[in-house]
């Protein structure tokens, strides 16, 4: 009942016209208008006089005896009360359509037979999804086999992870006007502004004026570790810094200039970021620097060689000046440990920063750092760029090396979900630094190639669909998605349309299908020096209640809902699994190489710390395309009216990062991209 509950909420906002379709090859023969109520049946239809071949595919079309049923349905169906789905020694069994994932059945003993999907018609549209059909024709079958049809649009959902959705929501409409009031008497503390003109200034333009002599990278680097010292304590980013390391390099790069041994051209060319401040998460390996990842049993943990990321970016001249915090673990989207403690969104220090990538996004947006090497495995550089108005991409897998991160796992799906990326505040630098850490294989991504605006094609959709226990996109960022579309349209003339792309509304089950099916993640809880004496999740939770725990809330909530496999059932995992693969093909041939997506990065701007416990089911947006392995964009484009940033997220095909990171550039022309935090107009910081 809960489950015919939930799809009548979600088709109840649909105009779908129920149809089954009869194909032979590719033609369509016959469509049949079904009542919405269809029923078993107490004796089979009369076998059809010929032989109709099922659409499964041109090549691998299956012979059934197909029959009259599909008017027999319509006719007496109308008469016969509606009974559950079952399985019967009927010869035929004919169930609600609305119903998905029916078994197949024919005569009495007939093994299982995979599903084929019935065709709809969605306001005039054909959707036609066939799967392949088990051959089952040994079993000498005198009369049809004929199975319920499996509607395509909407998916099915997955009930348990809909109703932990629906807890969550609940959960969230009790305690947030509990959590408001307490907030709303918290002082906020400002730090001090942004005085210093070279922390406003682009990594791109930082570098040019080093190369050539007209800033030294001393003065840059200092600028940097100054503002760090002036506002880390209102914000709480740095893990552990290296400031007298990297002045130390900063006066080599200055002496290297001096000497004039090479062109401002070959610096150019050889180490594009030379003399420029980075700043470095924390799980990303930067050489004899905190690895702990907030995690207390990984303290002292120090990395002993750089990661491949940090590596190329260090060999393109930019100098580390700190890492910073995450999640434990990177478990979670609040950046939030038991090790270095809670970071504080700079716009509101009483909302979240995001995660896992939080600390780095803060050192962006408050001006403590201009280019960041953060790491992104279900949204977590978008989400914290989104939560503190700044810029992140998530590059296609495999361009970027993800050597040295942890936590890692052996699991080839593993390396597809993580990717290392930049953050940065403006959107030129975005383009060179992932030209840096790409290395080798940036070539093969075309980032010097100009982009043809006026070729693009652009889709956007403002809301999956009011979908049990999804949140409700905020009207202000709906509304960024339009605007955005229209000025590529005005700007360049370029189709813009709503991108239909109905697999939305099920982004969490094929999300959860992947992400809590990974083998070798580390396991939080064990003890490798004495497996026995590994610890039981459950008491760690509850001892977490009253801050006994040597593990965060987080990373053990991550732990119990992947070993509860995300409250999916295990039988369909692989369906989901599958319906991802789809997906991804349908949304890679729509985007081609010159079509991108604009949707929402998360439904709402950056919440009060704590509530992400309730909001999880927020970052289907991010996830999702971690699963598709498409490049991604957070683009920021200003405040709301509470002065939190919001922003939109620019999703493009496999191996186009290009056509992201073009958009990406234009909306920051038009509409404006970072707005520097509030802060005490009454400081006198020279920072």
């Amino acid at each position: 009942m809960l489950c015919l509950l939930s799809q009548t909420l979600v088709l109840d906002q649909q105009r779908i016209r129920d149809c089954y379709t009869v194909y032979t090859g590719e033609e369509q023969v016959s469509s049949v208008n079904v009542p919405s109520v269809i029923t078993a049946m107490e004796k089979p239809p009369p076998v059809h006089p010929t032989e109709i071949r099922t659409s499964i595919s041109p090549s691998s079309a299956v012979e059934l005896n197909t029959t009259s049923a599909l008017a027999n349905y319509a006719t007496e169906a109308e008469t016969v009360d509606y009974p559950t789905s079952k399985k019967t020694n009927n010869r035929l069994i004919a169930v609600h359509p609305r119903i998905p994932n029916i078994d197949y059945v024919g005569t009495a003993g007939v093994a299982e037979l995979w599903n084929y999907r019935k065709n709809l018609s969605v306001e005039g549209e054909w959707k036609t999804i066939l799967k392949k059909l088990t051959p089952d024709q040994d079993l000498n079958l005198d009369l049809p086999v004929i199975g319920s049809l499996d509607q395509s649009d909407p998916l099915p959902m997955e009930l348990l992870v809909r109703l932990f959705g629906l807890v969550q929501l609940l959960l969230h409409r009790i305690i947030t006007p509990f959590i408001s009031l307490w907030m709303r008497n918290k002082i906020i503390r400002r730090p001090p502004p942004i005085k210093n003109p070279l922390l406003e200034r682009s990594a791109t333009y930082l570098a040019r004026k080093i190369r050539t002599g007209e800033l030294r990278s001393e003065d840059v680097v200092f600028s940097f570790i100054e503002r760090v010292n002036a506002v880390n304590a209102y914000f709480n980013t740095v893990v552990q810094d290296r400031f007298s390391a990297a002045l130390k390099e900063a006066r080599d790069v200055d002496e290297l200039i001096a000497s004039k041994n090479k062109t401002v051209e070959q610096l150019e060319f050889e180490t594009p970021f030379l003399g420029v401040p980075v700043t470095i998460k924390e799980s990303c390996a930067l050489k004899g620097m905190s690895h702990c990842v907030g995690s207390i049993p990984r303290l002292g943990i120090k990395a002993d060689a750089d990661g491949g990321a940090v590596r190329a970016i260090r060999k393109s001249g930019a100098i580390p000046i700190a890492v910073t915090n995450t999640p434990e673990l990177c478990f979670g989207y609040e950046t939030n440990n038991l090790v270095t403690g809670r970071t504080n969104n700079p716009y509101d220090c009483k909302r979240t920063c995001g995660g896992s990538s939080g600390g780095e996004a803060v050192m962006v947006s408050s001006g403590s750092s201009v280019i960041s090497v953060s790491s992104d495995i279900a949204g977590s550089i978008r989400i914290p760029a989104m939560f503190n108005g700044v810029f992140g991409h998530k590059p296609t897998p495999g361009y970027v090396p993800i050597t040295g991160h942890f936590p890692n796992a052996p699991d080839p799906a593993f390396e597809k979900l993580l990717v290392v990326g930049p953050i940065t505040r403006y959107s030129e630098d975005l383009r060179p630094m992932l030209k840096v850490m790409a290395g080798d294989s940036a070539s093969k991504l075309r980032l010097d190639e100009k982009v043809d605006m006026s070729k693009l094609k652009v889709f956007f959709m403002d809301d999956a669909g009011d979908t049990l226990a999804a949140i409700s996109v905020e009207r202000e960022i709906k509304n960024l998605i339009h605007k955005a579309a229209k000025c590529l349209n005005n700007k360049y003339g370029v189709p813009v349309e709503p991108g239909n792309f109905k697999e939305m509304e099920e982004s969490m089950e094929m999300s959860c299908a992947v992400y809590f099916t990974l083998e070798g993640i580390p396991h939080i809880l064990r003890n490798d020096s004495n497996p026995k004496e590994s610890a039981n999740v459950y008491v760690e939770l509850l001892k977490s209640l009253f801050g006994l725990s040597r593990y965060s809330s987080y990373a053990l909530s991550f732990y119990l809902i992947q070993n509860l496999n995300a409250f999916m059932s295990k039988e369909k995992i692989p369906m989901y699994k599958k319906q991802g693969l789809d997906f991804k093909k349908k949304l890679t041939e729509v985007l081609g190489d010159n079509g991108v997506f604009l949707c929402p990065t998360h439904p709402t701007a950056a919440y009060y710390h704590g509530q992400s416990f309730t909001r999880t089911a927020g970052i289907m947006y991010s996830m999702i395309f971690n699963v598709l392995g498409l490049p991604s964009t957070h683009v920021p484009m200003g405040l709301n009216k509470k002065g939190l940033p919001i922003g939109i997220q620019v999703v493009a095909g496999p191996h186009q990062d290009r056509l992201c990171l073009a958009v990406a550039e234009v909306l920051e022309q038009e509409f404006g991209g970072w707005v520097p935090p509030p802060s005490s107009s009454s400081s006198s910081s020279s920072s």
